[in-house]
């Protein structure tokens, strides 16, 4: 739960001050974008930001990860989150490394493993994130220090676009009683994911 409210309030830090670097038609549609989902108007957002994502717009990949990550505009679904966010983070996104950065704590419907996690974390402060250095120290003590190590020294020259893909783990609806879905999908030692 302290690791999701971090993930949540990280999230929406990055959406207030991040300024995307885009062309001037992109900045139009991003700006009336990232406005309609400070006043919730989260259709407005959707119709504006998702053209962008899709024709990728780090930035607005990050924006439908976070919609995605809190059901605002879509259904809550941790696995499209996931995939939009590692979109962002690899073209060099900070937000969106450290959103990976949660996923791979168990946030994000994806197995868990704290060394890619200190990976995306630490990736994601070299990328200008300024609020997780914390958490990226906090990270390190689940890893060794010749792990750490050669994670620091990968960063020097480091390429998000060799890193493997994360292994999801979609459950089904079906598979659990309907009366406390998450509780029993965490008592298996599972993330939730698209759960349909």
């Amino acid at each position: 739960m302290i690791v999701h409210m971090r993930a949540v309030i990280i999230i929406l830090i990055g959406l207030v001050f991040v300024a995307p670097p885009v062309i001037a038609d992109e900045t139009t549609d991003l700006e009336a974008g990232i406005a309609a989902y400070r006043v919730k108007n989260f259709q407005a957002t959707i119709e504006k930001v998702l053209p962008l994502a899709i024709e990728g717009n780090a930035e607005a990949q990050y924006i439908i990860s976070t919609m995605y990550f809190n059901g605002d505009g879509f259904p809550e679904d941790q696995c499209l989150s996931v995939i939009w966010a590692e979109k962002a983070a690899r073209q060099g996104h900070a937000y969106a490394a450290v959103a990976m950065g949660f996923a791979y704590q168990g946030s994000g419907g994806i197995k868990r493993d704290e060394e890619m996690a200190y990976r995306w974390m630490a990736y994601g402060h070299k990328q200008g994130h300024p609020d997780i250095l914390d958490e990226v120290d906090f990270l390190a003590r689940y890893i060794t220090a010749e792990q750490r190590a050669d994670i620091d020294e990968d960063l020097k020259t480091w390429n998000p676009l060799h890193l493997p893909a994360p292994e999801f783990f979609p459950i089904s609806r079906k598979a659990f009683k309907p009366i406390d879905l998450r509780s029993q999908i965490r008592d298996l030692g599972l993330t939730a994911c698209t759960i349909q």
